[in-house]
Parts: structure tokens; sequence; C-alpha cells
């Protein structure tokens, strides 16, 4: 919320917050990833990544 200079307690525009990805895993490696989850060790997304080559 934004409020013209001025008014009491005026408010600072504010970036909306962002996905963090915390890894990256190629297909063939998803049990990994799903044994870096469930072990807790994930500070944010761990994304699954599909190559077409």
């Amino acid at each position: 919320m934004y409020r013209p200079p001025g008014q009491a307690g005026a408010a600072v525009p504010v970036r909306p917050p962002h996905a963090a990805v915390d890894r990256t895993h190629p297909l063939p490696e998803t049990v990994a990833a799903l044994d870096h989850i469930e072990a807790g060790h994930a500070r944010g997304k761990v994304v699954i990544t599909l190559e077409n080559r």
C-alpha cells in the first residue's frame, strides 16, 4: 500500500515475495530429490527438470 508523503504512518511500497529454489534435479534423480525433502534439508523449492534432447 502506498500513501502520499505527509500522511501519518506512510507506507513504503514493498515487492511481493518470490519463490526461492533450493535445488534442481534431473528426472532420473527424483528419488534423491524426494530424500532431500523428506530429510528436512530443503530451504526452498526443489525442482525436477525435464530435458528434451
